[in-house]
């Protein structure tokens, strides 16, 4: 039986947001002339954000569906936080191989990669038992070292996509990188602040309630962004040029 909740309808704009910015900036890429290394880079990073759109469409999907069944929606929260680790160690290893080759990425993604490892073993030692509120959100009903660790992980993700698109912005050629790099640079300061403030801040600063609807508000708002602006453009200059043919036959 589905559930609607502002957690599901966040997760899953989310998730189609960054399917559709992981397409379009791949394309972008891909028109762009460079040599062997950025087109992997292009495609690193197209990887990189499916993943994201990965862990958000597996806990939408998951909190729509079985909203009601605290079990199973463990269970989806214990995959995503698997999803979430190779989204963490994908990251870290394009942020390394991408600007900072004289690093060893394979060193710099064991961070990731333990944090993720303690993270998965305690969500699955530590029955959770997330929950529908009252108020019509998804309690995770997570412990003080699960989201702890949870941060780590998102910190990971989210930091992998600032410094990636940072510096995109400054120092891709193609306009289209350019503006693409802009927005999601802005929208990953965002997700880290609301990360943030979801999983880190004391209860005493915040009632869970409180937190858990600035967290689903970001990320409706986060969802109808991506998909304003990485799929409705297309879609209406795609309208627009069939109008035109028209005209002109």
């Amino acid at each position: 039986m589905m559930v609607i909740t502002s957690t599901s309808v966040g997760f899953l704009l989310t998730s189609l947001g960054l399917l559709f910015c992981s397409l379009r900036f791949f394309r972008a890429f891909q028109n762009f002339k460079g040599g062997k290394s950025e087109s992997r880079i292009g495609i690193l990073l197209s990887v990189f954000l499916f993943n994201f759109a990965l862990v958000t469409g597996t806990l939408g999907f998951g909190t729509l569906f079985f909203a009601n069944n605290p079990k199973i929606l463990h269970t989806i929260v214990v995959v995503s936080h698997f999803f979430l680790t190779t989204t963490a160690i994908l990251g870290i290893y394009v942020v390394s191989y991408t600007f900072f080759p004289w690093i060893s990425s394979r060193l710099m993604a064991v961070f990731p990669l333990f944090s993720g490892v303690m993270l998965i073993i305690l969500s699955i030692v530590q029955d959770s038992k997330p929950f529908l509120d009252r108020s019509g959100v998804i309690d995770f009903n997570m412990s003080r070292p699960v989201s702890v660790l949870l941060s780590y992980l998102l910190f990971f993700g989210i930091g992998s996509v600032f410094v990636i698109f940072t510096r995109l912005l400054y120092q891709a050629k193609s306009y289209e990188v350019r503006i693409i790099s802009f927005v999601m640079s802005v929208f990953a300061f965002l997700g880290i602040l609301n990360a943030f403030f979801r999983y880190l801040l004391p209860e005493s600063m915040g009632s869970q309630f409180l937190r858990t609807g600035i967290y689903d508000t970001v990320h409706i708002l986060t969802g109808v962004a991506f998909i304003s602006l990485f799929a409705l453009p297309p879609i209406i200059l795609l309208y627009l040029s069939k109008n035109k043919n028209r005209r002109e036959e």
